[in-house]
């Protein structure tokens, strides 16, 4: 679930310069979140917050003060910036569930290939920042998946459809979303599993008329059946090639 870091506005994902505690708080306090609390807390001497609580303090602390600074915020941006061109680019990938509309492709982009997609590009971004590279490894990890998770929060939350359609690059634009079925990468990944996937529809330059909005979401259907008809074996198989040819 997407804690509001970014919004969607005039086609654009727009980071809005500061992270909500809840997520952070949230894996600190489990798996690598909690080892860091811990060996964070072996460097805090007598406090009279308590030791753990004080380490989970200073570690967000951490996080806000480096993702605060002028750099950090323009280096996300940036990657911001480029999540709907990457969604478009991963749409031309002919491993993904297609139709043809009049010679224009309908997409179904699986939000899991999108996610790894992006975050490589968001690591590499945020390892070159100083203030965010000063963080433990993990914890800038964690970061980097939760700017995508978030980043896809945005767009999911702009509910793309026929009638409103959100432009993401060249001609494409999302004009749907199913966020039911289950598509999953054939390697780690670090990232949560994400459900659903975003229908991507190569736009003619002329824009959409009332017929062919009928057309394109009666498309959404048929292509939506299709992969459900796959077993889960086959999507991990589509995901896994559509990741390489990426």
């Amino acid at each position: 679930m997407s804690s509001g870091w970014f919004d969607l506005s005039n086609g654009r994902i727009r980071f809005r310069g500061r992270l909500t505690r809840e997520p952070i708080d949230r894996w600190l306090r489990e798996g690598e979140g909690a080892r860091l609390v811990i060996e964070t807390q072996r460097q805090i001497g007598f406090s009279i917050l308590g030791r753990h609580r004080a380490a989970r303090r200073a570690l967000w602390r951490s996080v806000a003060a480096a993702v605060s600074t002028p750099s950090a915020q323009r280096a996300i941006q940036a990657e911001a910036d480029r999540y709907l061109a990457r969604l478009a680019s991963l749409a031309y990938s002919d491993a993904l569930p297609h139709l043809h509309i009049d010679l224009h492709r309908l997409v179904a982009v699986p939000r899991a290939l999108v996610d790894h997609a992006v975050f490589a590009d968001v690591v590499r971004r945020l390892d070159a920042e100083p203030a965010v590279c000063a963080l433990d490894r993990s914890l800038r990890l964690f970061l980097a998946a939760r700017l995508v998770v978030e980043m896809d929060g945005a767009l999911a939350g702009a509910r793309p459809r026929v009638r409103r359609p959100v432009p993401a690059w060249e001609q494409w634009s999302s004009v749907g979303l199913n966020a039911d079925v289950a598509w999953s990468v054939p390697f780690s990944t670090g990232l949560p599993e994400r459900r659903g996937h975003f229908h991507v529809y190569e736009m003619p330059r002329t824009g959409m008329a009332r017929r062919s909005r009928k057309q394109i979401a009666a498309a959404i259907d048929e292509l939506d059946a299709q992969v459900v008809s796959l077993s889960r074996t086959e999507r991990v198989d589509i995901v896994g090639r559509a990741a390489l040819a990426a």
